[in-house]
């Protein structure tokens, strides 16, 4: 095994324990329905999340570019563990959750946020592309992985249980990260023209749009429908991710990053499927293909779209990166408030309709153009 191999299994398992940690909190719009919130508050609560990495990516993206990064990611591994072990055992949890999540929407940009550069440090001749595609399906594995694990636990033991569960898979994640490669970032030269980040800074927010929406309302929707449906639906979600993957990693392309059109089009439709069509199924077997879908679009154009971004700013990679992760969050931060009011006032499937709608729109505007190596 390689130098190279053996570093970027390193940042792969930091990545998974992380996520681990990351994932079995998609469970929190749940626990927050249970205990009586309305999906107005359950959206504000998500949103603060948001516009904690809103706010710090990019001094987080900032900071990655002079600093060791492996400091960064175990900053961001501690700020998203300990909340994760305070849920719930606060008073007066109005006030304490918001906290809680802005914390670990921190974590989360300085964690996260530079997890894409560290790949692109590496000493290697593998495509960029493609290990970042292997994180991404790691990451997605954990979105099934998480939920399941998740439900087990409170249907056992009850919600401290989750918390516990998930603080313990952060703290793991940190002590991975004294053992990551510790380079420092090669000197910062000056960022590439704006023209060149727009359209796929854009192709991410509304990406992030669209994902923001369907993780965040969709699960306690089919809950409640289907006994033990947020597992199966993030289960079938993973299983379209993995898939697309399996199929794209054989095929590398070393002139350079350019989506095929017919491939956008469809990975695009793909992605927004589930919206669209929410209020025409009411089966399980409904909910998993759309989720399978769902994810086999969300799974070809997150990567994709992150390697352009890092291959445009290849000597500025960590802020490439966060601008990156930033603009994906701007766009779930608008869903989750924009959504979570209008499906308190008129219910949930035509705020989702016309999110998918819109979304299919401006993804199909956006189609990304070729970005040389």
């Amino acid at each position: 095994m390689t130098k190279s191999s053996r570093e970027f299994g390193l940042i792969l398992g930091a990545h998974t324990l992380f996520f681990l940690n990351f994932s079995e909190l998609i469970l929190l719009p749940v626990y927050f329905t249970d205990t009586g919130y309305s999906p107005g508050r359950i959206g504000a609560f998500m949103a603060a999340f948001s516009v904690a990495v809103v706010a710090s990516l990019p001094v987080c993206g900032l900071l990655s570019d002079r600093l060791p990064r492996r400091r960064m990611f175990a900053l961001g591994a501690l700020l998203m563990a300990v909340p994760s072990a305070l849920y719930g055992a606060l008073p007066r949890p109005d006030l304490a959750i918001p906290i809680l999540r802005a914390l670990q929407g921190i974590g989360f940009s300085s964690a996260f946020g530079i997890m894409g550069a560290m790949v692109a440090d590496l000493d290697s001749h593998e495509d960029t592309r493609t290990r970042l595609g292997v994180l991404t399906a790691a990451g997605m594995a954990t979105h099934a992985a998480g939920p399941a694990l998740g439900e087990f636990l409170v249907a056992r033991w009850g919600y401290q249980a989750l918390f516990f569960s998930s603080a313990s898979f952060g703290l793991a994640s940190l002590a991975v990260s004294f053992f990551l490669p510790g380079k420092t970032p090669p000197r910062a030269e000056a960022f590439p023209a704006g023209r060149s980040l727009i359209r796929p800074a854009w192709a991410s927010a509304v990406l992030g749009a669209v994902f923001g929406g369907t993780t965040v309302f969709v699960p306690p929707l089919v809950d409640a429908r289907v006994q033990g449906g947020a597992a199966l639906f993030f289960v079938s979600l993973v299983a379209g991710s993995l898939a697309v993957w399996a199929a794209l990693s054989r095929h590398r392309n070393p002139s350079g990053w350019a989506p095929p059109r017919a491939a956008w089009i469809a990975a695009s439709v793909l992605t927004t499927l589930l919206p669209i069509l929410l209020s025409r199924t009411g089966r399980p077997a409904g909910y998993l293909i759309l989720g399978t879908l769902f994810g086999a679009g969300y799974g070809y154009l997150y990567p994709s779209l992150n390697s352009v971004m890092i291959e445009t700013s290849r000597n500025r990679a960590g802020s490439a990166n966060a601008f990156f992760v930033w603009s994906f969050n701007i766009g779930m931060l608008v869903s989750t408030l924009g959504l979570g009011m209008a499906i308190e006032s008129q219910g949930i499937e035509a705020p989702m309709r016309i999110l998918g709608l819109s979304c299919l729109v401006l993804l199909l505007w956006a189609r990304v153009k070729r970005t040389p190596r």
